[in-house]
């Protein structure tokens, strides 16, 4: 029940202040506006520094695993490609699926996509897969807090770029904070949507768990944030091929690279794992190269 409601209020706040990871970066390289780039550094940033505070007295367990660099960047890669197509992220289309039907198209690929690249075709995606690096302090044998330094020296730059302090990316953290002190993970969507899937195929209740709940609530929190700006408008065909094959994409991109978008940047960055950093640069490279074809 916790996660449902913790999915709820990160759904309703995604939508009702527009946190898309989509229109954050069209923003910044068409119009350079820093607002979310601002905002997304200053939540990892505050989560960064609980999250470590935290880990020092012991009250939680900051996960640490290996990952796969190559399946990484092809993996990110093809996000960004999914992103441009779709004109919207995970997190985007999940909170927004009653705007527009192009969301829901794109949410419902993703889904169905992560469950075929878990099932029929996972041996395909296991090709890619060879563990390699872990969290950057571990590799580095450093203190977690020097990489939080200078993050935070990142983030007071950038918000004087966009000369404002993102109110919500201080809700966020503390939700995100919240999260790992009473369940142990925060925000997750990509292995939850393909659970499911699973869940609503098979009526097998193994599928049904925490992280099922928070994509329901999360999928609720936006419909709530929504209501007055309900519209399922039609979309062109152009756009519905486009959104079905960015579903797919970012489906494939999160399967090799251990999750997506929120999961990636959001929140492994905040505990700087290796995968984070070497999934946002090739992430936005994808992202650029098609958002100037399909603009």
């Amino acid at each position: 029940m916790n996660t449902l409601i913790f999915g709820i209020v990160f759904g309703f706040l995604l939508a009702r202040y527009r946190f898309c990871f989509f229109s954050g970066f069209r923003n910044l390289f068409y119009f350079k506006d820093f607002s979310f780039v601002s905002a997304l550094s200053f939540c990892i940033f505050l989560q960064s520094l609980g999250l470590f505070i935290l880990e020092h007295f012991k009250l939680i367990t900051i996960p640490e695993f290996k990952f796969s660099i190559l399946a990484t960047i092809i993996g990110s890669f093809a996000f960004g490609i999914g992103m441009a197509f779709s004109k919207a992220c995970v997190s985007g289309s999940f909170t927004r699926v009653i705007n527009n039907s192009s969301y829901l198209i794109t949410a419902f690929s993703f889904a169905f996509s992560m469950a075929l690249f878990n099932g029929i075709f996972k041996k395909y995606i296991d090709i890619f897969t060879k563990n390699e690096l872990t969290n950057i302090h571990t590799f580095l044998n450093i203190s977690p807090f020097i990489l939080v330094i200078l993050l935070g020296i990142l983030s007071i730059y950038l918000i004087y770029k966009a000369k404002k302090i993102s109110i919500l990316a201080i809700v966020l953290a503390i939700l995100s904070l919240l999260m790992w002190k009473m369940i142990g993970f925060s925000f997750t969507l990509s292995v939850p949507s393909k659970n499911m899937i699973l869940y609503l195929v098979t009526n097998q209740y193994r599928y049904l768990d925490s992280g099922v709940y928070f994509l329901f609530g999360c999928i609720l929190g936006g419909i709530v944030a929504n209501l007055k700006s309900f519209s399922l408008q039609g979309v062109s065909l152009k756009q519905g091929y486009f959104s079905v094959i960015g579903g797919f994409l970012m489906a494939f991109g999160a399967s090799l690279a251990s999750g997506c978008n929120v999961a990636n940047i959001l929140i492994a960055s905040a505990y700087f794992s290796f995968q984070a950093f070497i999934f946002l640069p090739f992430m936005l490279f994808g992202f650029l190269i098609i958002l100037r074809r399909v603009s």
